[in-house]
């Protein structure tokens, strides 16, 4: 975003009026500069721009759309408020200043939307109002308050439903050709008018009111839905109707509801069953987000109804076949959607299956992590489903372990640190999955803030247990009470840092009668040849040889890695050195598997037998020897024999989690550098599922993916696959968002590629934010270097673009009149500059789309009119190809300033001109579409309003 003293320049531009200070801008261009403030959450600069307006000179059509647009300012404070207080006061101002409008300019041609658009804001004010009421009740909350918000609720959507009423009346008693105009407006009314009643009976507090409500709505909706039957409000109206049903007792009302229900559903089947009709298939109905809205609501609210009649399996079955659709098609899940799965966990619960009831909850917090409310919800449920369980014995501690780590990757550490206590007494702290719940306590307590408290739990994980995450838990206590130590300066903190270090000493330092700790500490400290030596001299006695064995093999391969990078930085440019340092790596990498395969084929001849510790770490170092060969076999380029490794590991018994999850990372890593991305992309969406633990390196590897699918998509783009090319593209994006947003500082060069493509999509506003990013990121350009600076003006000139798409031609002039003042000797820059002077025509899917830009201001048009005929004359007296498109594409700008400025007369002399000169070259040529488009234009008056951007492309539904 442009900074704020940027905004404020702008707008003392925009607004002045002063002779002698610079340009006059018209009204429309200081609403237009409003919205974009508005956008920017810059309200009270928009005040001020809209306050001018309704204080100067300007008609009272104008003041009148400035007042309209200060109760879109209200409105934009009430939808972004941080607080209640604020977003109340805001809904109150807006309330207000809608009530003005209606009042002061009833006769304004825009009364009619200003209506529509006061009855729907009010209708989602009486909702919200109503949700903070439920809310209230159900958090315990003040009874006084519930029943404010319930009474206001109550007022604002039966003043809502009259307002509809209303304008359905307005709209009646025009003439035909008036009604025709407003037949989309009138059909929003009346589906509003009626799916009102259903929320004002829920507001109502006296229940022979709330039923007379219902009834009075079902009759609304038959109504509606009468004559609507063939689209998607007609739809909503059958699921509206539904609830409304099942509001009542009688069985002939319930039996109502589930046919309604089943009769939205059967709507969508039977439209895919019938060719040509709408939907060809369930990732048709998805993709479209209206239509997966309307199905995820029908599928929850069913699943909803049927869990209150009391029928838990039925409802379990709805829900099953909505997760069906979803993965069938891969489409992510709206909120509607995540509510039915937590109705199906509901009903696991009801059924008995608390275990089942938690690992759907914690399924749902997951996938839902950047969604509030839902995570609101995962979190009641969750506690009231583990207080419900008086013995946590009898609960299945993976489940509530996934919860946990749910939760902790949610941010919600004081919910983790509750679920991983349980975890631990339903285990009673043995094992692996003991000591990672230690782990995750004190990690959880360190982001609370709770240093000594995450110190005591890592010094417990530590001790208590015997793997290779105990050095890594006793270095954070370490860590942890140095801190408390160096902050308190108290005796007893100095006193407890010397026992710990002690205490690590004794476990972790060896005193010289074992190799094996000393080793794993040389190791975590990177020192690897150290570790290797170390890890070497442990004798076949210890009961720490085979995991020493698979651990000198796996130090061995991060040598080879270390010595290499070393070597390349030293090498510099020299080539040999560089291949003498590879190959030296790469035989490293090779002695590695050469000892893994040794290790291997030596453990038949040191059999174990009844001596369990003995076993289990022989299991746990067969699964370190495997990673260590497959990670040196991926650095040698052997992919496939790496997959093959990495198989192994996965079907060894009881390899550590610690050492799957590597693989996991591995494998990902190994389809990627094959090129296999169809894998790779699988293995990533496996990473996300199964190893939340490894997602900074799902993240990088994530940004690799894309990139590739980046090269995938210009390769088809050559091959004239443009189809092919199109779905490369939307996968690239789709990857390359998700690694940016785990990016605390992203590249600007992947920013602007990544802004770049998505303008190629038509997806101008995610494009915008990545292009702002970029642009904001280095603002003194004296102090870039030449890549950077590079980097900064294409950012510049795709940001333009992407305005002046989305229509806002003010924003867009400044950064195309700097980057002009920068080079005037760029043509591309220049060529765009003029475009936006003087208005442009481009081909989008097939169809000649006009973009005004600022055509119709006289001072602009003119300066891109002189753009134009400087490039004229610098074509005109070359013959190649290339420069006379230059001259033909000039020639038709200026036409299009003739023709914006009132002049079509001129522009039909220029094209009879052009034709005797050009002949053939303009009849044939690739400029012949848009001269007759231009032709066909002067007949007519041009427009003085944007015509709409093209429509974005749908994206791709999540994997």
């Amino acid at each position: 975003m442009r900074h704020f003293s940027l905004s404020i320049v702008l707008l003392l531009g925009l607004v002045s009026t002063a002779p002698g200070q610079g340009r006059t801008f018209s009204v429309d261009e200081n609403l237009e500069f409003s919205r974009g403030l508005i956008e920017r959450r810059m309200h009270a600069l928009a005040f001020e721009v809209l306050d001018k307006i309704r204080s100067g000179d300007a008609t009272d059509g104008e003041k009148a759309e400035a007042n309209l647009e200060i109760a879109n300012v209200y409105k934009d404070e009430f939808s972004r408020g941080a607080r209640l207080e604020e977003r109340l006061a805001a809904s109150e101002k807006a309330d207000e200043a809608y009530q003005a409008f209606l009042n002061n300019f009833a006769d304004h041609p825009r009364a009619v939307d200003a209506k529509l658009e006061y009855a729907e804001f009010l209708f989602f004010l009486g909702n919200y109002r109503n949700r903070l009421a439920n809310e209230t009740i159900a958090t315990g909350g003040n009874t006084e308050a519930a029943t404010e918000h319930r009474t206001i609720a109550l007022t604002q959507l039966k003043k809502s439903r009259d307002l509809f009423e209303e304008l359905i009346a307005i709209i009646d008693a025009m003439d035909r050709q008036e009604r025709a105009k407003y037949a989309e407006l009138t059909t929003v009314a009346k589906y509003y008018r009626a799916i009102s009643y259903y929320f004002i009976a829920q507001a109502e507090a006296d229940e022979a009111d709330r039923s007379a409500t219902f009834e009075l709505a079902i009759t609304n909706l038959e109504e509606f839905i009468f004559e609507n039957e063939a689209n998607l409000r007609g739809y909503w109206g059958y699921l509206y109707k539904a609830l409304c049903h099942r509001e009542f007792n009688e069985d002939e009302h319930h039996a109502d509801a589930i046919a309604s229900f089943e009769g939205v559903i059967h709507a969508f089947e039977s439209t895919i069953a019938q060719e040509g009709v709408g939907w060809d298939s369930w990732a048709d109905v998805v993709g479209e987000p209206g239509s997966r809205e309307l199905l995820d609501s029908a599928y929850w609210r069913f699943a909803e109804t049927l869990r209150r009649f009391g029928r838990y399996d039925d409802a379990i079955k709805k829900v099953e076949r909505l997760e069906a659709i979803h993965t069938e098609t891969k489409a992510p899940y709206g909120s509607a959607g995540f509510q039915a799965r937590l109705e199906k966990a509901q009903c696991y619960l009801l059924l008995g299956d608390v275990n089942g009831a938690i690992g759907v909850v914690s399924d749902v917090a997951t996938a839902a992590a950047g969604n509030a409310y839902v995570q609101f919800q995962c979190n009641r449920l969750l506690a009231r489903f583990l207080e419900e369980v008086d013995d946590k014995s009898k609960l299945d501690a993976n489940v509530v372990f996934k919860a946990a780590k749910g939760a902790y990757f949610g941010d919600r550490f004081n919910e983790a640190i509750g679920h991983f206590y349980t975890v631990l007494s339903i285990n009673q702290g043995v094992g692996d999955q003991a000591q990672e719940c230690w782990d995750y306590v004190s990690r959880s307590f360190r982001e609370l803030g709770f240093a000594r408290e995450s110190a005591r739990a890592a010094e417990t994980g530590a001790f208590r247990y015997d793997s290779e995450r105990s050095l890594d838990l006793a270095k954070r206590a370490r860590g942890l009470l140095t801190r408390i130590k160096n902050a308190s300066d108290s005796k007893h903190d100095k006193d407890r840092l010397e026992d710990f270090k002690t205490k690590m000493e004794q476990k972790f330092g060896g005193g010289g009668s074992s190799n094996y700790d000393p080793a794993v500490l040389r190791m975590q400290e990177g020192k690897y040849a150290e570790a290797a030596r170390r890890f070497g001299a442990v004798k076949p006695d210890s009961d720490k040889y085979d995991l020493a064995q698979a651990y000198q093999a796996f130090c061995f391969v991060l040598d080879a890695e270390l010595e290499l990078a070393n070597a390349l930085k030293a090498a510099k440019r020299n080539k040999e050195k560089k291949k003498a340092a590879r190959d030296a790596a790469n035989q490293g990498w090779k002695d590695a598997i050469d000892r893994v395969d040794r290790f291997l084929q030596g453990l038949d001849a040191r059999k174990i037998v009844g001596n369990p510790t003995l076993k289990s770490a022989r299991e746990q170092a067969v699964g370190i020897a495997l990673f260590a060969k497959a990670s040196a076999q991926e650095s040698r380029g052997e992919f496939d024999a790496a997959l093959e490794t990495i198989a192994a590991i996965e079907k060894a018994p009881n390899v550590s989690a610690s050492t799957l999850e590597k693989a996991a990372v591995l494998e990902a890593q190994a389809y990627l550098d094959k090129d296999d991305l169809k894998n790779a992309e699988a293995q990533l969406a496996l990473l996300g599922e199964k190893y939340p633990g490894a997602q900074k390196y799902r993240l990088s590897m994530l940004g690799r993916l894309g990139l590739r699918w980046a090269d995938e998509a210009e390769a088809l783009t050559k091959k004239k696959n443009r189809v092919g090319a199109q779905q490369a593209t939307l996968k690239s994006v789709e990857f390359r968002q998700e690694w940016i947003k785990g990016e605390t500082s992203p590249d600007p060069v992947s920013l602007l590629s990544l802004g770049k493509d998505l303008y190629l999509l038509n997806r101008f506003d995610e494009a915008k934010v990545y292009l702002e990013a970029v642009v904001d990121r280095f603002k003194d350009a004296g102090k870039l270097n030449k890549r950077m600076r590079t980097t900064q003006r294409l950012a510049k000139r795709y940001l333009a673009r992407v305005l002046m798409w989305q229509g806002k031609y003010v924003e867009a002039k400044p950064l195309l009149e700097a980057l002009y003042n920068e080079n005037k000797r760029d043509l591309g820059v220049m060529r765009e500059y003029a475009e936006l002077l003087t208005g442009t025509v481009e081909d989008v899917g097939g169809q000649l789309v006009y973009i005004p830009g600022l055509g119709h201001h006289r001072e602009d048009a003119m300066k891109g009119f002189g753009l134009w005929k400087d490039i004229r004359r610098a074509k005109e007296r070359q013959t190649t190809d290339a420069a006379q498109a230059e001259v033909l594409r000039a020639r038709f700008h200026q036409d299009l300033v003739r023709w914006s400025l009132g002049k079509p007369e001129l522009v039909e002399r220029d094209v009879k001109a052009l034709r005797v000169s050009k002949g053939a070259d303009i009849d044939g040529g690739p400029w012949k579409r848009k001269f007759e488009w231009l032709e066909r234009a002067i007949k007519r008056k041009a427009p003085q309003t944007p015509p709409p951007a093209p429509k974005p492309i749908q994206k791709q539904p999540g994997r």
